[in-house]
């Protein structure tokens, strides 16, 4: 299987300014590059936000689609799982991937460290 990079956008490819785009910070940029690096690497990278358009109110998820767009943060889904799942895409409500890149992550291995 291929592997895969799931990311969020608000806090973790730009500010959280919701509904807004925020501003690009140097830690987002870290991110960008991240994220451009898995995708040469052959890794499938899949947006995976909250965000969707609500009509009459704003198109959120076309707000964060096209700043990847303009910014060349490569995606190959949006808010659903790659190539490979199982024939049904409704089997997995969850997106699964080989890393999640989120500004509200906790990795489970670090928290001996912090209890």
């Amino acid at each position: 299987m291929r592997n895969s990079l799931a990311f969020d956008c608000d806090g973790t490819i730009f500010a959280d300014a919701f509904p807004g785009i925020g501003a690009v910070e140097d830690i987002h940029k870290l991110a960008h590059e991240y994220i451009r690096m898995r995708h040469a690497q052959g890794w499938a990278c899949i947006i995976w936000t909250c965000r969707e358009n609500i009509p009459d109110k704003g198109n959120y998820l076309d707000d964060a689609i096209n700043f990847c767009k303009e910014n060349d943060i490569p995606f190959d889904y949006v808010n659903e799982n790659p190539e490979g799942d199982f024939g049904r895409p409704d089997l997995v409500r969850k997106i699964w991937c080989t890393e999640y890149l989120d500004d509200k992550a906790v990795n489970p291995l670090s928290l001996q460290t912090h209890i």
